[in-house]
């Protein structure tokens, strides 16, 4: 029952929209029903339909995106469960969210702490979420590999008790040649170290750019998380589809929304990020 109440709207917070993250709980005024918005009795809970398991989290679309990020919506579609973080949220009336990963998630391309990718994800989800008390903690470290990541998640995870984590992943190893398989014990054992704890974990793919086409290598890291994540039954946010077929629009769309470095986000850019 409680899946029901805000699957859609917690799944969004994975849909990715233009290059990143989705507007986090994007559906929830819409699917939360006022019963549940200020505090729901058990009774009223029980009274919403639950949703069946296969189709709980398949092809959500994302809502209107601003011109300045246009980007199809089968591109943003994911499936997943975020059982955990649902919970939470009709439960308690809160969330946490963990953005952990690299320069994506610290903040690089952006003008300051306010206008990354995880301050604006807070931001949205307390205006569409007014009556739940929302956090998201960022934890991206410039350059950092996973194995980096793996070693600061349980400290991170245990002072922070998030009740979701965004692990954005895969552009550092590659670059800096860790092998796929390598870099997939990590990120299975991470997930599998989560979900011990009751922790949902969504995987962020890394970003395209115009030096990786034709890098087969790149092309097979992406897949790779694609698996680890489906075997892992974890939602991932397709970002590289979503910046290649940015990457093939006008430069006129395009240019306004990257960083000098034609690799990662700038301000403009980023708001959209959280829709």
């Amino acid at each position: 029952m409680t899946t029901r109440i805000v699957s859609r709207s917690v799944l969004r917070l994975a849909a990715a929209a233009c290059l990143m993250l989705p507007a986090v709980l994007d559906a929830a005024a819409q699917t939360l029903p006022p019963a549940a918005s200020r505090g729901a009795t058990p009774a009223e809970l029980a009274s919403v339909e639950p949703a069946a398991p296969q189709s709980l989290f398949s092809g959500v679309a994302t809502a209107a995106l601003p011109e300045a990020c246009p980007v199809p919506d089968p591109l943003l579609a994911l499936d997943g469960r975020l059982d955990g973080a649902i919970r939470r949220v009709v439960d308690d009336g809160r969330l946490k969210v963990l953005a952990i990963g690299s320069s994506s998630t610290r903040g690089l391309g952006a003008s300051s702490p306010a206008t990354t990718y995880p301050a604006r994800l807070e931001v949205e989800l307390e205006r569409r979420l007014p009556d739940i008390a929302v956090e998201v903690i960022n934890r991206g470290i410039n350059g950092e590999k996973v194995a980096g990541a793996i070693k600061r998640l349980v400290a991170e995870v245990e002072a922070d008790r998030p009740d979701l984590v965004i692990w954005q992943l895969g552009t550092n190893d590659r670059i800096k040649g860790v092998t796929l398989d390598k870099m997939g014990e990590v990120v299975m054992a991470g997930i599998d170290w989560l979900k011990a704890r009751g922790i949902d974990a969504i995987l962020m793919d890394p970003q395209f750019y115009p030096k990786v086409v034709g890098d087969t290598g790149y092309a097979e890291f992406v897949a790779g998380i694609d698996r680890m994540a489906a075997t892992s039954a974890v939602p991932v946010v397709r970002r590289f589809d979503a910046m290649r077929h940015w990457a093939s629009l006008p430069e006129a769309v395009r240019r306004p929304v990257l960083a000098r470095d034609n690799f990662h986000m700038n301000d403009q850019a980023i708001p959209a990020s959280r829709r």
